[in-house]
């Protein structure tokens, strides 16, 4: 298994869904598809760079993904053990949400903004959500992921107010409150904030 590649950036353009860097290493010229988060932590062309990856086996392919850290390397894992979701997919989906905006959209169940990436449709969200529902990769979806009928509520309340799921999550994890009134005014001050 190649779990990551230290050498010289010679290549990185985007394509449709996501990134393709080549990495050189020791003479030998290693292609990697990568996130646009990936990207933007990526050196210079010419410079050194060390970058995680995944080498995904299929029948007719071996093909390395890149990710600049260890968070958006195992949701990348996660994205590809759900039936349907393949390397491309899963790329296109980091690459439109960050690993903490993907945490959180499945942790509150918001397949519609999984489904706004390239190439996911509304079906594959809604897999993806409920397979993945248990995972609790940021702090934040960890909060939100809590068992708790206030949290519920309040959740519930602020996206019939029109905040998206993802949203109103983000605002409750970070709020303070006992009952979904007091959760629900706490996170009204945060959005606003926002």
């Amino acid at each position: 298994m190649i779990t990551s590649l230290t050498g010289t950036l010679e290549f990185l353009t985007p394509t449709d869904t996501y990134y393709i860097a080549v990495i050189n290493v020791g003479g030998v010229g290693f292609e990697v598809r990568t996130t646009s988060t990936t990207a933007k932590n990526l050196p210079s062309i010419g410079e050194a760079c060390t970058i995680l990856t995944y080498l995904h086996v299929r029948e007719d392919a071996l093909e390395l993904a890149g990710f600049s850290g260890e968070e958006e390397r195992e949701l990348y894992r996660r994205l590809l053990s759900v039936s349907g979701v393949g390397q491309k997919a899963a790329l296109s989906i980091l690459c439109t949400l960050s690993p903490d905006k993907l945490s959180l959209a499945i942790a509150s169940g918001d397949s519609k903004l999984i489904s706004s990436a390239k190439g996911v449709g509304a079906k594959t969200a809604q897999i993806i959500c409920a397979k993945l529902a248990g995972m609790t990769a940021s702090p934040i979806a960890a909060a939100v992921k809590q068992e708790n009928s206030a949290v519920s509520e309040a959740l519930s309340a602020l996206a019939a107010l029109g905040y998206t799921r993802s949203d109103a999550a983000a605002a409750i994890a970070t709020a303070s409150g006992e009952t979904p009134e007091e959760l629900i005014k706490a996170a009204l001050k945060n959005l606003a904030k926002n």
